[in-house]
Order: structure tokens, then C-alpha cells, then sequence
């Protein structure tokens, strides 16, 4: 799935089955955590069709927005031509009250009121074309364009700064963001069978820029000192390019089937950041050429009702880091990892479980490996860290199924654990410095429970899930407590006659994730009221989000005994209405799946 659009042109009575992989095998990249494999039914239907949909969006600070999507094929024989278009005018209010405590000789307390808007412009165009050669075997190639023309946001923040209980400054900001963002993108593919041999080959391009632009206008006045202003105005410049292949070959043996193959990618950014005036923090020009190469082999065979599937994957990667045009080989580095997979799935009666073991990993983010420092304000300062190392998890999982029933639980153990982290800049203690760095490893449970029964019209679904860990940190009073964190969810849908009205609801616990305690549970209630005419061609869709106001989110970030982060953001409710026409419609015959999708990602 390239976008959202090709699941919403997928009807259900064209979906064969549903799988969903908590514990993806070695066929897929390490970093993959889960997959949802549908299988279709025989595509069906040819000439001209399209799907177009257009949606308005009004929120409680009276911003309009909306997007609007349009999807057009034409089918003969074996052909399958595709064109897709997006665009988008959207607003996203952010406002955040903020404390930062730090904890040395005195304690300094800085307490912060931000009320910003941000506004995203947004046009995707993509151009498909795919040929059935014969009942096994299909070519295709497609083009993309993604554009924002303009990406801004507004920001207006008040700052009081106290040591003990005595205040010592205030000050008042504004910033405006302003950011262009072009990328262009393809991808080849050819999926077929030589024989008993399946082959499953990909093959992608990808380019991207873009550039921002911020002024921050400050005043501040220390206690019995004069109100001083300043502005401070940052560039920053970005372009990646990726190259990727990606091929599966796939044999029956010995009553199963045997899958090996590999990838490749080579991904290059540069990044170049400037402030001025130029005594804030210094300008950084940096270069990241990675390459990565991995290869799997994987076994699947049924012995009577037990399915197993095995498989080893091996991923290398070579990072080379560049600052000023000059090799930095202390923040260069090259590496291998081996990730192992097995599971087993059995029915007991009418019960259907499965085992599984896989180890996964989560690289940094590109933005996380740069090493210059960004002006944000004159209190909070962010850097990257080109001696970031990736996560690993080591993860085993069992999952049981019995009707509209199903359980899931996993246990990990994760190590060089990626969190954020605040210091104080140049011995500063008004000044936070936020930084990536890797904790210490640590355990941690997730489990669900899931209920999906249906009574006539009406179709509940209730889902429970927790989430506990067994973390290792130092807070300002002490050791965090790991407290575990609940999430419930329930749904209820009406298919009536009428309509089809759907009530959504959830609520989240107090508990931690990592260094982060959510202190104040969150709750939220949507509801969708959608009705189709003319044999479901045409659609309307009314949607309410956060009807009552409360989905605020209260939390505080423990970084050791010397520094506290206290975020207390609020809820913005927000009501949407899709108006959507479809015409002739089938899903795409286009099979190319992609490559390079985890350093996509990381960009």
C-alpha cells in the first residue's frame, strides 16, 4: 500500500482474508514491527473508473481547512493505467503550557505559555502503469511528485524564570516558521514465476529538498535590569537522494516453500543550517552517505495443523559522516546485525494460536545523527547525535484467536534504548539543550485483549491493552516508579437503514512509556455518521472529533535527578465533513511493493 486511498478502494467484499504479523519474519526489514497482509479476490471489471472525495475540516479556533483526493484508472486486457492526485489546506493549533525544572545548587523553575498554529499546504501527484504479461507474471513502473508549496506556523510564547522561589526574568516571543518541501520519486517492478521459481523484484529512486526559514523576535528583562530585544533568524537547507533494489526469490521444497533474497540502498543528505546573528550557536554543514545491504533466507512448511515459519535476515550498514567537507571518522561507523525468526501456529479445537520469536531494530532518524546546533528560543536549544546507535529488541510473542475473540501479548528486551534528553547548555541552567541519546536496555510487557461480537445492527468492539516496563532511571526524588499504562477503546456501530452512526471512545491511564509519565488520564470521544446513495457510488461522512473537549494530554519527562520537563497540551475538537463519488472502481493491478522503505523512513 503506497497511501491511504488504496485501502479505501478496496471493498470488502473483495478482501479474501485478513493476517495480521505482530512478529514479522526475516522476508521483511528489521525495522518492520508488525504487518496486515490482505488477500484479494480476483480483480474484476475494466474500462474507465475513478474515485474522487473531497473533505472540509472546522475546528474550534475557527480554522477551515480540507483536502481532497482524486483516483482514476483505465483497465484493457492487461493493461492498467493510473493516475492519483491529493491536495490539502490544513490547520493544527498546538497550545502547550510548559515547566522545566532543574535541579542544581537552587533550583531553577522556567514556566512557559505557547499558543501556536501551524498551516500545511500539501499536492501528491503519481502516474502508474502496470501489464499483466500472463496469469503469473506482471511489470510496472510509476512516478510520483509530492509538493509543499508553503508549511508555516505561528508561535507566540510568554517565559518567567524563578531560582528558589524568587523570580528573576520574563520575556515575551515570537516566531514565524516557514518551510518548502519538493520530492520526487519512482519505482519499477517485475513479479512473476519462471516456472515453480517466484520472483519479486523492485527497484525505486528518490529525491528530495527542503528549506526553512524562522524568525524568532524576543524581549526579555532580567529582575531591576532593562527590557532588551533581539531577533534571531535561522536557514536551514536539506536534500536527500536514495537509490534502492530489493529482490524475493521464492521455491517449493520438501513439502514448503524456501525464500531467500536481499536488499540494497544508498542514501545521501546534506544539511546546511545558518543563524544570525552569528554569536547564538555556530553554523553547521554537514554530509551523511550511508549504505545499507542485507539478505534473508526464510522456510515456511504446515505439518499437519502446525505452520512454521524460520528464517535469518542479516542487514550491514556502512554510515559515513562529513562536516565542512571533511571525513569525521570518530562519527563514522559500520556495522552488522543477524535477526532470527521463528513461529508456530496450531489450532486447539476451535482455538487458534501462535509462538513467535524475532528480534527488530530501530534505527535513528537522519535528523537525529546531525550534530550542529538549533536555535529554538532563548531558553531551549536542540541538537542531533552522530554517536546515536540503533535499538535493538529481542521480542517474543504469542497470540490467541477464538471467534470474535483474540489476545495478544509480548515480551521484549530492549537495549541502547533511544530517548530524548535535556542538558544544560554552557552551564546555563536557563538554557536546555534537547539531544537524542541511548539509555539503558530494559524490559517491557504489551498486551491486548480484543472483542469484536455483532447483534443485529449493531456492531461493538471493545479493546483493552496495557503496557509495563521495567525501567532502570534516575529522577529528581528518586528512581521513576515504572507505574504501567492502560488504554481502553470502545466502539459501537449502528448499520441502520437510515445510516450507519458510529460512537468512539477511549481512555487512557496514568502510567510511563520510557521517561515519560502521562501524570492525568486522557479521554476521547468521536463520532461518525456516514450514508451512501446510489448503490454506494456516492458517500457523506460527518465526523466529530474530541466532541466533549478532553482529550488534553498531562505529561513530564524525567532526564536523570538534575532536569523535569512538564507539558501540559491541549485538545483541539474539530468536525469534518467527506463528500465522495465512485465510479467503476477495483483495486490497482499495480504489484510493486517498493524498496528502501526503512531508510525512506528514517528521512
Amino acid at each position: 500500500m503506497r497511501n491511504r486511498s488504496e485501502l479505501d478502494r478496496l471493498q470488502s467484499y473483495n478482501i479474501k482474508s485478513v493476517e495480521v504479523i505482530t512478529n514479522p519474519g526475516a522476508r521483511y526489514a528489521a525495522s518492520t514491527k508488525a504487518v496486515i497482509r490482505i488477500t484479494t479476490k480476483k480483480i474484476l471489471g475494466e474500462g474507465f473508473g475513478f474515485d474522487a472525495s473531497t473533505t472540509g475540516e472546522y475546528d474550534e479556533k475557527k480554522n477551515f481547512g480540507g483536502f481532497g483526493q482524486l483516483n482514476m484508472s483505465y483497465r484493457k486486457n492487461g493493461l492498467d493505467l493510473g493516475a492519483y492526485a491529493f491536495g490539502a489546506k490544513q490547520y493544527q493549533p498546538n497550545n502547550q503550557d510548559l515547566q522545566q525544572n532543574t535541579y542544581l545548587d537552587k533550583t531553577w523553575n522556567q514556566k512557559s505559555k505557547n499558543r501556536q498554529v501551524g498551516m500545511v499546504e500539501a499536492m501528491n501527484f503519481r502516474l502508474d502503469a502496470s501489464y499483466q504479461l500472463d496469469a503469473n507474471n506482471s511489470i510496472g513502473a510509476n512516478f510520483g511528485f509530492l509538493r509543499n508549496p508553503k508549511q508555516t506556523c505561528e508561535a507566540n510564547m510568554t517565559t518567567s524564570i524563578w531560582q528558589d522561589d524568587e523570580q528573576t526574568e520574563t520575556s515575551d516571543s515570537h516566531a514565524n516558521f516557514f518551510e518548502q518541501k519538493s520530492t520526487l520519486s519512482s519505482n519499477v517492478y517485475y513479479v512473476g514465476k519462471l516456472g515453480k521459481l517466484g520472483i519479486d523484484f523492485n527497484a525505486d529512486w528518490l529525491w528530495s529538498k527542503n528549506n526553512e526559514d524562522v524568525v524568532t523576535k524576543e524581549q526579555y528583562q532580567e529582575v531591576g535590569m532593562d527590557a532588551q530585544s533581539q531577533t534571531v533568524h535561522s536557514l536551514t537547507d536539506k536534500k536527500y537522494r536514495l537509490l534502492a533494489s530489493r529482490l524475493v526469490l521464492s521455491y517449493p521444497l520438501l513439502g514448503g516453500e524456501l525464500s531467500v533474497g536481499g536488499e540494497y540502498s544508498n542514501t545521501h543528505r546534506t544539511s546546511k543550517y545558518k543563524v544570525v546573528p552569528t554569536n547564538f550557536v555556530s553554523d553547521d554543514d554537514s554530509r551523511i552517505t550511508e549504505s545499507m545491504a542485507s539478505s534473508f533466507l526464510a522456510y515456511s512448511r504446515d505439518f499437519g495443523n502446525v505452520s512454521m515459519e524460520a528464517g535469518l535476515r542479516y542487514e550491514y550498514l556502512d554510515f559515513n559522516y562529513y562536516e565542512y567537507g571533511k571525513y569525521v571518522p570518530g562519527q563514522s561507523k559500520s556495522y552488522g546485525n543477524w535477526f532470527p525468526s521463528i513461529s508456530l501456529s496450531m489450532p486447539v479445537g476451535k482455538v487458534q494460536m501462535q509462538l513467535s520469536y524475532a528480534t527488530d531494530i530501530d534505527r535513528p532518524s537522519y535528523h537525529y545523527l546531525r550534530s550542529g546546533i538549533q536555535y529554538d528560543n532563548r531558553y531551549t536549544y536542540e541538537t542531533g547525535n552522530p554517536f546515536l546507535v540503533s535499538e535493538i529488541s529481542k521480542n517474543l510473542n504469542y497470540e490467541l484467536a477464538y471467534k470474535w475473540l483474540t489476545f495478544d501479548m509480548t515480551y521484549s528486551h530492549t537495549s541502547h534504548t533511544m530517548m530524548s534528553n535535556v542538558e544544560t547548555y554552557k552551564d546555563n541552567p536557563a538554557i536546555g539543550l534537547l539531544k537524542p541519546v541511548n539509555g539503558k536496555a530494559y524490559n517491557h510487557v504489551d498486551a491486548s485483549i480484543n472483542l469484536r461480537p455483532s447483534f443485529g445492527i449493531w456492531y461493538p468492539s471493545f479493546t483493552a491493552s496495557l503496557v509495563k516496563q521495567w525501567l532502570d532511571m534516575d529522577a529528581h526524588d528518586g528512581k521513576i516508579s515504572n507505574k504501567p499504562m492502560a488504554v481502553f477503546r470502545f466502539n459501537n456501530t449502528f448499520n441502520t437503514k437510515l445510516a450507519m452512526l458510529t460512537w468512539m471512545m477511549s481512555y487512557t491511564t496514568k502510567g510511563y512509556g520510557r521517561n515519560i509519565y502521562s501524570y492525568k488520564p486522557r479521554f476521547c470521544t468521536n463520532v461518525s455518521i456516514y450514508k451512501a446513495f446510489l448503490k454506494d457510488r456516492l458517500s457523506f461522512q460527518l465526523f466529530v472529533y474530541d466532541l466533549f473537549g478532553t482529550d488534553d494530554i498531562h505529561m513530564s519527562a524525567h532526564y536523570g535527578k538534575m532536569k523535569e520537563l512538564i507539558s501540559d497540551i491541549q485538545s483541539t475538537s474539530k468536525v469534518s465533513l467527506t463528500v465522495r463519488y465512485k465510479f467503476n472502481t477495483t483495486r490497482s493491478k499495480y504489484k510493486g511493493t517498493g524498496a528502501g522503505k526503512s531508510q525512506k523512513n528514517r528521512m
